[in-house]
């Protein structure tokens, strides 16, 4: 079977949580990090069909090994990082991958039928979605379009 452009650039594994800051000091103690913050910040963001005011988290990122790990805490009630932890607690939230067109990414899911739960566009261009993937496993999968210029 070919492999799906969908899963070739791997990124990153995201933890809901409810203190950025205790978690950082906690993942940091076992040798994950240092922490940044991202370098693109959403302009508008889309969950569950409706827009919602973007920057509905904070979030920082940690090199563990060769892939990053995500810290999300949500801002606001109005967020799938909010809904997580209300529904599951703090966890493993999702896994991210890379992609160079996230209209064409995005497109693609919903001929799949897979719902695209959240889906933000990043100042700069390109945006990032979250497909709803965790029928089986409970996971969702992110998917990334960096803007131009931007490595992380």
């Amino acid at each position: 079977m070919k492999e799906s452009p969908m899963f070739a650039d791997f990124h990153h594994v995201a933890l809901v949580v409810k203190d950025t800051d205790k978690a950082i000091a906690y993942f940091q103690s076992l040798g994950i990090g240092p922490f940044i913050e991202p370098p693109v910040k959403p302009t508008r963001e889309i969950w569950h069909g409706k827009s919602i005011q973007a920057g509905s988290l904070k979030e920082v990122l940690g090199k563990m090994g060769e892939v990053w790990f995500q810290l999300c805490q949500p801002l606001r009630k109005d967020s799938p990082w909010q809904e997580f932890i209300d529904t599951r607690g703090e966890g493993v939230h999702h896994i991210c991958f890379i992609v160079e067109d996230i209209e064409k990414l995005e497109a693609e899911l919903i001929k799949k039928e897979i719902e695209i739960v959240h889906s933000a566009r990043f100042e700069g261009g390109g945006g990032a979605c979250l497909a709803d993937t965790s029928k089986i496993g409970g996971i969702l999968f992110e998917y990334i379009q960096r803007p131009e210029g931007v490595k992380i």
